[in-house]
């Protein structure tokens, strides 16, 4: 039980411990107030795209709207 336990541990710690190419998105809501969002490479943006942001804190994401 303990070193099952120790080696399923270890292989999950590695899959968390790989980099992930991510991007920093900063947005200008409509009353002016910036917000940044560090996320994952996903859906390509573009300057001026109308997004939504869904969830907060280290949940957010940015989508296109």
């Amino acid at each position: 039980g303990t070193v099952g336990g120790a080696l399923a541990g270890n292989e999950i710690q590695k899959k968390h411990d790989r980099p992930v190419q991510g991007q920093q998105i900063i947005i200008r809501t409509c009353s002016g107030v910036l917000v940044a969002v560090t996320q994952p490479v996903g859906a390509p943006l573009r300057v001026g795209q109308r997004v939504y942001v869904e969830g907060n804190g280290d949940a957010a994401r940015v989508v296109p709207q």
